[in-house]
């Protein structure tokens, strides 16, 4: 898992540094080398960064380099513009941060420093505002989750007593017909739709299923639980509305990645040999 994590921020750097300009225009950050979406982007940024707060918070291991790339992956985050990302990894860290237990001092300097920081610009500049209306974004649209609910009303309105209701079509499916815009066909967001619309009925039991397991297992995991807990509520808040929980996608190699390790933990702990 830390090499993945490793190998995560490492690119994510690289792609984000050479696609900045793309900021200096205007425009949200995207990724060049590797070509990636800013959604994409905020996910490759947000999960090492949410694994370097683990390492600062519970293992205190030195804040000398850690520090200022965990800065530098949460700005990058930030200027993606991925609302639920940013949301997604505050609340992971703040779990983090929960889990460490009890604080030392420099944990409590840096949270008393960053909360002037975060009054002046929530209180004295227009940040926050531009994220939450990103685009032009009204309020209709940011009520209606702009054009994802169209997606999702083609999915849901398959007919119950169809074979693609209950087993889906198949984990090629990207885009469905949409009606009402002036679009024909709409890519299929948050990870729950689309396996429904993937898989079927049968198969978003069994992931939902095994997501249950595996934040049980998680919770169990005392050696991992610390970081696996708020790495699964990060991937979960952003499986709503992004997709990738049961896909190719770098989603579903952390989570399944995280599954495996947080079983395998609790597993051993329940074996007497092992105790």
């Amino acid at each position: 898992l830390r090499s993945l994590l490793a190998t995560m921020a490492v690119i994510a750097t690289v792609t984000s540094v050479i696609g900045f300009g793309s900021v200096l225009g205007g425009s949200r950050l995207t990724g060049s080398l590797p070509p990636l979406n800013p959604n994409d982007l905020a996910l490759l940024c947000a999960v090492p960064a949410i694994g370097l707060a683990y390492e600062m918070l519970v293992e205190w291991r030195h804040w000398t380099f850690r520090l200022p790339m965990l800065a530098i992956l949460v700005l990058f985050v930030w200027f993606t513009g991925s609302r639920t990302g940013l949301l997604a990894l505050v609340i992971g860290i703040l779990l983090v941060l929960f889990h460490s237990g009890r604080a030392r001092i420099r944990t409590i300097i840096c949270l008393i420093a960053a909360v002037p920081v975060v009054f002046a610009m929530l209180a004295f500049t227009d940040t926050l505002t531009k994220i939450v209306h990103r685009d032009g974004a009204t309020q209709a649209d940011l009520l209606t989750l702009t054009a994802r609910t169209s997606a999702w009303q083609s999915v849901l309105n398959i007919h119950v007593e169809s074979w693609q209701r209950w087993i889906g079509s198949g984990l090629g499916l990207r885009r469905v017909s949409v009606t009402g815009q002036y679009w024909d066909q709409q890519v299929i967001d948050s990870s729950w739709i689309s396996s429904l619309a993937q898989v079927g009925i049968v198969g978003v039991i069994l992931l939902a299923a095994l997501t249950v397991l595996t934040v049980m297992w998680s919770l169990r995991a005392r050696r991992l639980r610390a970081f696996t807990t708020p790495l699964l509520v990060f991937l979960l808040i952003r499986s709503f509305l992004e997709s990738g929980l049961l896909d190719v996608n770098v989603t579903f190699v952390v989570f399944f990645t995280v599954a495996l390790l947080v079983e395998m933990d609790a597993r051993i702990g329940a074996s007497p040999q092992a105790r």
